[in-house]
This record gives C-alpha cells, sequence and structure tokens, in this order.
C-alpha cells in the first residue's frame, strides 16, 4: 500500500477528528461529548491553532482517503544571546494510523516526514510523549531516552 504525507487543511477535518475518536478509545478513554460536536470543536481549534499545531496526514494512494495523522506543536523558545535568531522546539502529538494500515511502516515514515519539516523550519530538538507499544516507532526513528528531559503531572 503506498502512502503520501501532506499537510493537513481545514478539509481533512472529519478525517482528524474520526482518528482522535479512535485513537482515544484505542487508549482506553471514554468519548465524552458526541462526534458532531467533537468535529465543531476540533474544526475551531483547528482554526485557532494553524501556527503552532501543523497537522499532517498520511494518504492513502488507491483511495484518496487519511489513514493516519500526526500533529508537530512547534512553540518559540526564550532568545539566547548566543544564538542569532529565533530558537523553537517541536512536539510530536497525537500519531494514529488506523488498524488496517499498521504493521506497513506508516507510522514510522509519518514520524520521519514530520522530522523533515522540523529540521527545514530549523526547530533546535522534538519530544514526543508516546504510549509504550509506540516507543520502537520513535526509537527508529532517532529518538533517544534523556536524562534532562523531566516530566511533572499534577496530582
Amino acid at each position: 500500500m503506498g502512502v503520501t504525507f501532506r499537510e493537513a487543511d481545514e478539509h481533512d477535518i472529519p478525517a482528524l477528528a474520526r482518528m482522535r475518536s479512535a485513537s482515544t478509545r484505542e487508549g482506553g478513554k471514554p468519548l465524552l461529548v458526541d462526534h458532531a460536536e467533537y468535529e465543531r470543536r476540533l474544526a475551531a481549534w483547528f482554526a485557532g491553532h494553524r501556527l503552532t499545531h501543523r497537522a499532517f496526514v498520511a494518504v492513502a494512494d488507491e483511495t484518496g482517503e487519511a489513514v493516519g495523522m500526526a500533529w508537530l506543536a512547534v512553540q518559540d523558545r526564550v532568545p539566547t544571546p548566543g544564538v542569532d535568531g529565533t530558537r523553537t522546539s517541536a512536539d510530536i502529538q497525537s500519531v494514529y494510523v488506523e488498524p488496517e494500515h499498521r504493521g506497513r511502516a506508516v507510522a514510522r515514515r509519518l514520524v520521519e516526514h514530520l522530522l523533515g519539516v522540523a529540521a527545514a523550519d530549523g526547530v533546535e530538538h522534538v519530544t514526543v510523549h508516546s504510549r509504550a507499544r509506540a516507543v520502537p516507532v520513535y526509537e527508529r526513528a532517532g529518538f533517544a531516552h534523556s536524562p534532562e528531559l523531566l516530566w511533572w503531572q499534577p496530582r
């Protein structure tokens, strides 16, 4: 199965909402709003966050349908006197490939596509918070565990 990767636009909202809902269910979390309401909320959020959260889709060559998604959240970093220009970092979020398209390296290639976008944009580093089963995907793409990256959650 061939797939191509492209940046999502507002026409992709139904597919993004469908895949985000499926990912939430697979993660064992309940869906707290009906699908139509979630799609509306996602569309509004998407429109308001286009500059900081870029969505990408994996599109099946045969059908033209989105079968995977991932988001690249980019944020400005504090300026440093030793760096000429803007500093940014990024976080990969909400990577999902539909079950019938898994096992074909779609997720790995999608992550690699986002890393290429980040590198072309001059991002200093990219982080990801992953489910345990997907950690090997990120390791194969070049991610490594870091003693400098710490995690805190409110109790």
